[in-house]
């Protein structure tokens, strides 16, 4: 157990989460004052809450922000309890899951491209270099960092100095810890000698077998498109309510959303993370489908929830949220598209928010 001996991280063989030492660091440091008082089970998970949770404040905190949403107990506590039912907190939030703090990267993608000039600084890169050691996922955010160092005027003159310094320094913190983990290890990565992960392409490419282990390997192309494709067609069936009434939403009142903004910085990093996690070339139900359609649809929603004018929408909007994520299954139930009495209940709540939203429109063209 890694939280009881911090060494575990390097002593078990083929452990999955050995590249990701800064998450496992940081519920170990967690866990070290709780070890005087509880050094059982119950610890664990302590340790682990409390790390889940510092996450889902960190994600609060920058929803808020980069949303432009103002700065209030109340707005804090909505935005908090709107992220807290999202699948991917609901049912980790006592675990040792670090794909908690996946849905950061769209936040990141959204402040990065508002503040451009944060690209400049010597410490943003060396810090995304350091959350890739807390999710690879991160590598995500490196690249849309280069493109837009690439496609924007801010340094215009010096473009590929300032991308090749930008990758320099991103790779530092990785470079740093692999020279740790070859000197005190064996060096393997789980992901990689178990699962293939990604690297399959060079196999592929070099004609070689790609086999994965289970039924749920697709590694060759395009087939791997192809099971993508249809894991997302599944995470949209997990989330079928949220999803229709995000589309209807957006396409009834796309000319009057504020802060629009945002949404080309969101598309754009929900883009980049589809066609990364399609090369993946291992693919269980909805888990990697999630880290774009998931979070695109509940950071939507959240912004939705601030769009709209009254109260009376508002609680209504927020009852129809609560009613289908509190009763929502597990993403691993292998039930996608699912109805019952309490998806009903939110179906109809979220049909009057729209009703009510229509009605106010059609009122304003008479008027």
């Amino acid at each position: 157990m890694v939280l009881k001996n911090i060494n575990n991280l390097y002593l078990i063989d083929d452990f999955q989460y050995r590249n990701r030492p800064i998450f496992l660091l940081s519920a170990w440091l967690i866990y070290k004052p709780i070890e005087l008082f509880q050094q059982n089970i119950l610890g664990f998970q302590l340790a682990y809450f409390l790390l889940q949770n510092f996450i889902l404040y960190l994600t609060t905190i920058f929803t808020n922000k980069v949303f432009e949403i103002e700065n209030s107990i109340r707005n804090y506590t909505i935005t908090l309890i709107l992220l807290l039912l999202s699948p991917i907190f609901k049912w980790t939030i006592f675990e040792a899951g670090s794909h908690t703090v996946t849905g950061i990267i769209f936040l990141f993608s959204i402040y990065f491209y508002k503040n451009l000039k944060i690209l400049n600084k010597l410490c943003t890169p060396i810090v995304l270099g350091l959350l890739f050691l807390t999710h690879r996922s991160f590598i995500v955010l490196f690249l849309y960092c280069l493109y837009l160092i690439l496609i924007h005027e801010f340094n215009q003159k010096n473009k590929i100095i300032n991308l090749i310094k930008f990758s320099t320094l991103y790779v530092i913190p990785i470079g740093i810890y692999q020279l740790f983990k070859s000197l005190f290890t064996s060096g393997d990565d789980h992901n990689i000698e178990y699962y293939n992960q990604f690297f399959w392409v060079f196999d592929f490419l070099k004609g070689e077998d790609t086999n994965g282990v289970t039924g749920w390997y697709c590694q060759s192309i395009p087939e791997n498109f192809k099971c993508y494709f249809f894991d997302n067609l599944n995470t949209l069936y997990f989330m079928y309510l949220p999803v229709l009434f995000c589309f209807i939403y957006l396409l009834l009142n796309w000319k009057t959303i504020k802060n629009k903004t945002i949404l080309k910085p969101l598309f754009e990093i929900f883009f980049i993370i589809n066609i990364f996690w399609s090369f993946i070339g291992w693919f269980p139900p909805v888990r990697f489908s999630f880290y774009s359609w998931g979070h695109l649809i509940i950071f939507l929603s959240i912004l939705i929830f601030y769009q709209l004018n009254s109260w009376n929408e508002k609680i209504l909007y927020c009852l129809a949220y609560i009613f289908f994520f509190m009763f929502l299954n597990h993403y691993n139930a292998d039930v996608y598209f699912q109805m019952n009495t309490f998806h009903t209940i939110s179906a109809i709540f979220y049909f009057l928010v729209l009703f009510i939203n229509l009605r106010k429109k059609y009122r304003n063209v008479e008027i």
